[in-house]
């Protein structure tokens, strides 16, 4: 299975012409360095890229878990980004087909794959706790991004579907 993680920033790419005025380009150079930050776990400029209070929105996340699970506020977001470090969650490949941009926001739609350890994903209700068939599987929700940006992330909206298809990449 190939999977290149760089692709969650490089796919801003073939957008960034899109952003017609200063403000838009600075918002999406913000956008596109919080994108790198997370693939490669430097959560310095992740963390730079947030307002005092960011307020995430999530639906979709966890198995059978309907309604907003998006972390609130500074704590919770930092947390939710150490955690991920720290558990080896954060191998992502998002590619970004197409994007809208104007003052106040970024709506990205596109391709998203995460690498999610066996234990992540039985914790998130992906696959049942006695199921020992593999230490890796790769989550495959369509995603729909939308995030309001002055060169800091206040909001983001993650909007998943409810099943996320599942596929086992390590056996045992």
């Amino acid at each position: 299975m190939k999977f290149d993680a760089s692709l969650t920033y490089t796919s801003y790419e073939p957008h960034m012409h899109k952003a017609k005025t200063e403000r838009q380009r600075r918002q999406l150079a913000s956008v596109v360095a919080h994108a790198k930050g997370e693939v490669q776990g430097d959560l310095g400029p992740v963390l730079e890229s947030l307002c005092e209070d960011p307020q995430y929105h999530e639906y979709g996340v966890f198995a059978n878990v309907p309604g907003d699970t998006g972390p609130k506020g500074w704590d919770a977001v930092v947390k939710n980004y150490e955690e991920m470090v720290e558990t080896g969650s954060y191998v992502i490949e998002s590619i970004k087909d197409r994007l809208v941009i104007d003052d106040e926001e970024i709506v990205t739609d596109g391709r998203y794959r995460q690498i999610l350890p066996a234990s992540v994903a039985k914790s998130m209700g992906y696959v049942a706790e006695d199921d020992d068939s593999s230490r890796h599987y790769v989550l495959s929700p369509p995603a729909l991004r939308k995030g309001h940006h002055d060169h800091r992330v206040a909001e983001q909206d993650a909007r998943a579907a409810h099943r996320r298809d599942r596929e086992p990449i390590a056996h045992r």
